[in-house]
C-alpha cells in the first residue's frame, strides 16, 4: 500500500522505486513482491509548475484505490526526485486528468482506464476538501459518485473548456467587503480545478489586478505577493469566481497564509504569480467549494461546501 497524492491537474501515476537513492523517507516499489507487475523500461520524466520533479523508468502494474482496479496502468518508478518530494509524506502521485496531459507519450490515464472500461457505473469523482480532524484527515475522495451532504444547495453544472485538464471558463472575479460593497476586478481566463496545487496561480497582469483589491498588499522582490496578517479584519468579507453563471465565494481570510520569516505582521497571499496559459484554482479554492469531476459528460459540478 502506497501513500499518493491525487491531482486533477496531472496524469500520469508515478511511486519511488527501489534504485531511487534519495527516496529514503518514502515506501518504495518492489517488483518481486507484485504477481501482475510487468517491465517497461522507458525512460520516464515529471516536472511540475512549482518546480518540484521526478525521473525515472515504466513499468505496468494493477493499480487499485479502495474497490477500483485498473490492471496494466503504465506507471513511473522514479529513481531521482527533486528535493520539494524527498522530504514530502507522499510516495508519489496519482494523476486524475485526461490521457493528453500525461508526460508519458500514449500513455492512457488511470482516469481514461476508468472510464474507457467502464470500471464505474458512471465516470465520475468527487472532491471535498475540510480542515484536518483528530485523526489528520482533512476531506474525502469519492468514486462513481457525490455526497448531497457535503454542499449546500445544488450543483452548477459547468461543461470543461477543455476537455484535457478539468478546465473552465472563468467569466469574472470580484472582491465583496462587508457594509462596504463589490469591487469587479478585470480578470476573465480560463481556470483550471486542480487538486494538486495548494494555492491559486495567475499570471503577473493578473496576481496584480487581484490584489489591487486587498488594501496594502505589496509585491515582493524576495517573497512575492504578502499581505498584511490583519488582512480578513481590514478587509471582511469574501472574494467570488463567477463560473458558469454561478458565483463562488472564498474568504478573504483563507488568503492569509503562513507568516514572513523576518517581516513582522506580514503573511504570504494565497494568490501568486506564475507562467501559464490559465488561473489555476487549486485547494485555496477548493476548500470552500465542493466539486465532482465528470469524465462521462466532460464537466464538473460545483457547489458551496458544508462544513462541520
Amino acid at each position: 500500500m502506497f501513500k499518493l497524492d491525487l491531482d486533477t491537474g496531472s496524469g500520469d501515476v508515478w511511486l519511488a522505486g527501489q534504485e531511487c537513492k534519495v527516496c529514503s523517507k518514502h515506501k518504495k516499489f518492489n517488483p518481486d513482491r507484485s504477481s501482475t507487475h510487468r517491465s517497461e523500461g522507458r525512460k520516464w520524466g515529471i516536472s511540475y509548475g512549482d518546480g518540484s520533479f521526478a525521473t525515472g523508468i515504466t513499468i505496468r502494474d494493477t493499480v487499485s484505490i479502495g474497490n477500483i482496479t485498473v490492471p496494466n496502468q503504465v506507471i513511473g518508478l522514479a529513481t531521482n526526485e527533486s528535493k520539494a518530494y524527498q522530504v514530502d509524506t507522499v510516495d508519489g502521485l496519482l494523476g486524475l486528468a485526461y490521457s493528453g496531459v500525461s508526460f508519458i507519450p500514449g500513455v492512457t490515464t488511470f482516469l481514461d482506464n476508468i472510464h474507457e472500461n467502464k470500471v464505474l457505473k458512471d465516470s465520475v469523482f468527487s472532491v471535498y476538501i475540510t480542515e484536518k480532524d483528530k485523526e489528520g484527515f482533512a476531506g474525502e475522495y469519492l468514486f462513481g459518485d457525490y455526497d448531497k451532504n457535503k454542499f449546500i444547495g445544488n450543483l452548477t453544472w459547468v461543461p470543461l473548456h477543455q476537455p484535457k485538464f478539468w478546465q473552465v471558463m472563468l467569466d469574472g472575479v470580484s472582491l465583496d467587503v462587508t457594509d462596504v460593497g463589490k469591487e469587479e476586478l478585470d480578470i476573465k481566463s480560463p481556470a483550471i480545478l486542480d487538486t494538486g496545487t495548494t494555492l491559486i496561480v495567475m499570471s503577473d497582469e493578473q496576481a496584480t489586478e487581484f490584489h489591487r483589491g486587498i488594501p496594502s498588499a505589496e509585491n515582493s522582490d524576495i517573497y512575492g505577493w504578502i499581505l498584511p496578517c490583519n488582512t480578513d479584519q481590514v478587509v471582511p468579507g469574501n472574494l467570488t469566481f463567477k463560473i458558469g453563471g454561478a458565483d463562488f465565494h472564498v474568504p478573504v481570510k483563507n488568503l492569509i497564509r503562513e507568516p514572513v520569516k523576518g517581516l513582522d505582521g506580514w503573511c504570504f497571499s494565497a494568490v501568486t504569480s506564475g507562467a501559464s496559459n490559465f488561473i489555476i484554482l487549486g485547494d485555496i479554492f477548493l476548500r470552500s467549494n465542493y466539486v465532482v469531476f465528470d469524465r462521462g459528460q466532460a464537466r464538473v459540478g460545483i457547489a458551496p461546501s458544508k462544513h462541520q
